[in-house]
């Protein structure tokens, strides 16, 4: 994405947790377990106490000064080295130090999971020939180029604002829809299964994760690799690595009958995200 290489990511002083990101309702649990009855009243509990106080958590936290200053540090070893041990000591401090945690990682990233709710949502409705959300029935979709169907999921689950985030989101759908046509060539984009939607919200998540590193700091691998195409090579040895973490936690939830359904989508992708970045995290523990 054009946005990532120029950005120098962001200063102190701002919010940690921006006030335009929706928040996460209920918040995600911490271990991927199956949900009890005590579980379920912890979860109902809180979302009736963020109904009431819909504000985000966190959001009035205000940035420290050089936050990603051990995160560049890794980065910039990385960098060089092309070890696997800086990639993830940097993915680390960018969670404990520069985010504040996994917590405050997952709600920074309350717009994400609000998109892959949305793009199971119409996912689902074109499969189902349903209408729900979406604003063109299944047959004014039937025999047009799937770069047409693809826009027209992107701009129902995220219409073009201009901002930062959604064009993020704008981004990693299309990266995820086109992993989804390679894999599966002759796919009908109206007619996908179950586990083909699976696929795309994974790889989703993963872009979305991706690109809100290097909008943070995916300069310090740009500006201290040796050469542009160790730098870009680096970069997608990154996207890979988080690729693969994003994979394992959902395959994790899943085997603990945690899955994505219309009503889950949500919760689980919540959940994944802030797995995600307590590996990171914990990596450095």
């Amino acid at each position: 994405m054009g946005t990532s290489a120029s950005s120098p990511g962001p200063g102190k002083g701002v919010p940690l947790i921006p006030p335009g990101v929706p928040p996460i309702n209920p918040f995600p649990d911490s271990t991927p377990n199956t949900p009890t009855e005590e579980t379920t009243q912890q979860n109902t509990q809180q979302t009736t106490q963020q109904t009431n106080n819909p504000s985000q958590p966190f959001s009035s936290e205000l940035a420290p000064a050089r936050r990603f200053a051990a995160t560049r540090t890794s980065l910039g070893r990385y960098a060089h080295s092309g070890r696997n041990k800086d990639l993830a000591g940097g993915l680390g401090h960018y969670t404990r130090s520069g985010l504040k945690g996994a917590q405050r990682a997952a709600q920074r990233m309350g717009g994400a999971v609000k998109a892959a709710g949305a793009l199971y949502n119409v996912l689902d409705n074109l499969r189902a020939n349903r209408p729900g959300e979406t604003t063109a029935e299944k047959s004014q979709l039937a025999g047009r180029p799937a770069h047409e169907i693809c826009d027209y999921i992107i701009n129902t689950v995220s219409p073009l604002t201009g901002s930062q985030d959604n064009e993020t989101a704008r981004d990693a759908i299309a990266q995820a829809m086109a992993d989804l046509m390679e894999q599966f060539p002759q796919i009908d984009l109206t007619a996908v299964s179950s586990e083909q939607i699976d696929l795309v919200i994974e790889r989703y998540v993963a872009y979305e994760i991706c690109h809100r590193i290097e909008l943070d700091v995916g300069k310090a691998i740009l500006t201290k690799s040796p050469d542009p195409t160790t730098a870009i090579r680096h970069l997608e040895e990154m996207k890979q690595y988080v690729r693969q973490q994003v994979a394992a936690c959902f395959r994790a939830r899943a085997e603990k009958g945690q899955r994505l359904t219309r009503n889950e989508a949500e919760r689980v992708t919540a959940t994944v995200i802030q797995d995600t970045f307590r590996i990171f995290e914990e990596y450095i523990q």
